[in-house]
Order: structure tokens, then sequence, then C-alpha cells
């Protein structure tokens, strides 16, 4: 993106490399679940239910030791305050926990394998974009801003389609909802122009909205895949109205249009055959 901030291609292909194996090792983890003993594998694995979220959190320290060890080593990083630098991190770090959950859970393995394969590419595309990002100049040009954007939304559908095919009670699930959105808004709302303190404050009310939503939801028979695409749209909404409220362009014409384009995704979503 800039020829200024040269980007270590080979520190990023072995943080990639290492958290694809950690991926591949969480997947091993889960034959023991499947009824599958292997005499390689520990005699004492945690409960099922929080072997994923036990796996996942790994994945995420490997995530965030690396990223940051990256974003250390950029040129501009020594202008930056310590929590700014740490943001850069949060959208590899939640992506590398959501994709541990959702690829454990796959049964079939050549979905597995390929599904294996894009996550490798999107954290390696998404360490990238936060590494650039530590420039002003990138961080103000239209195509950053899109694939920020992009993955922000992308990483939350990971992070909820993982809580919502998590086998436990409703309110836990709204409070790990409450924590992964909210992170997730308040790097999107600061990497858009806004401070960090008013960041995490706007994006802790949507944090509430989430949480919510995601404790009323799961009592609906909606599927796995259909009821995290529905809170991805609610995502969506409330971080965008978020966004229009913080730049002060929040009027009724800005929630008509964001209301059409959520009645219309909330349509497709429930006419899926799936």
């Amino acid at each position: 993106m800039n020829g200024t901030d040269p980007l270590d291609r080979d520190r990023i292909g072995i943080l990639t490399g290492v958290l694809l194996l950690g991926l591949a090792l969480s997947r091993l983890l889960r034959l023991a679940d499947a009824g599958l003993d292997p005499a390689w594998l520990p005699s004492a694995l945690p409960p099922a239910r929080l072997l994923p979220w036990l796996q996942a959190g790994i994945l995420v320290g490997l995530a965030g030791v690396g990223t940051l060890s990256l974003i250390r080593n950029h040129p501009r990083v020594r202008q930056q305050t310590l929590d700014a630098v740490a943001m850069y991190c949060l959208t590899p770090v939640l992506l590398a926990g959501g994709l541990s959950v959702v690829l454990g859970d796959l049964v079939d393995w050549e979905l597995w394998v390929f599904s294996l394969v894009a996550a490798g590419g999107l954290l390696a595309l998404a360490i990238t974009l936060e590494y650039f990002a530590v420039s002003p100049r990138v961080r103000a040009t239209a195509s950053w801003q899109w694939g920020m954007l992009m993955f922000n939304h992308l990483a939350a559908l990971v992070l909820l389609e993982a809580i919502v095919g998590w086998q436990v009670a409703a309110i836990t699930q709204s409070v790990v909802a409450f924590v992964a959105t909210g992170l997730l808004a308040a790097r999107l709302l600061w990497a858009l122009g806004g401070r960090l303190d008013e960041s995490f404050l706007l994006a802790g009310v949507g944090a509430v909205i989430m949480a919510q939503a995601t404790w009323a939801i799961s009592y609906w028979p909606l599927g796995r895949l259909r009821t995290g695409l529905l809170l991805l749209v609610l995502y969506y909404v409330t971080v965008g109205l978020l966004l229009q409220h913080r730049r002060r362009q929040l009027d009724l014409q800005a929630v008509r249009a964001y209301g059409l384009v959520a009645l219309g995704a909330v349509l497709v979503v429930i006419l899926l055959p799936f």
C-alpha cells in the first residue's frame, strides 16, 4: 500500500503458518469429542463445551503476540501510544479466536481443509491491513477504509457464528457477544477517525444492543448460520448508525437507508434454503 513502509512478508508468513498450525491442532484435539481416541491425545481433556474456547484462547494469544511483534517493527510505531498499538491487534486476534471455534465444528474434512486454507489467507490479509494502519497517510485512503470495513464485519460474522453455536446458557452467549462485538466496533470507529475514548463509549452502546439481541435470538429455532447472519445484519446497522452519529450525520434519511438495507438483508437470510 505504501512503499515508504516496507512490509516484512517473511514475518507475516511465519505468523500465519503458526496460526494455521494452531488451527490444525485444534481440529486434532476435537477427535476425542468425536469418539476417536488416538493414543497420542491427552487422556484428560477439558469438558467438551469448554475445549473449543480454550483452544481459541491459545490462538488469540498467538495472534496477539505475533501481530504486536510485527506492529512494533513498523518505522512509524514510535509515534504511537501503547493503547493505540494494542488496538491494531484487535481484529486479527478476534478473527483467529473465532476461526478456531468455527473450523473446529466443521464435520466434512474436505470443507475443513478448504476453510483452513481460506482462513490462512484471511488472517494474513487482516494482519497486513493492521500493519499499514499505523501510517496516517494509508489510513486516509479509501481502499484501506473499505478493507477495514470488510474485515471488521467478516470478523464479526465469524465470532457471532462461534458464539451462537456454543452450547451454553443464553446469558453466557450474550456476555461473550458483548465483549467481542464491543471490541470490534471500537476498533472500527477508532479506525475511521474517532477518538479512542469516544470510540469505546459508542461501541459500548452497540455492544449492549448486540448482547440483548444475542440473548433473545438464542431462543429462536433458526439454525446456527441463519442466526449468525441475522446478528451480523444488526451489527452492521448498529455500527453504521453509531458512525453516522459520531460524524454528526445521523438524520431521518440515514435511519431510513439503514432500515431498508436491514429489511432487505433479513428477508434474504430468512428465505435462503439452509
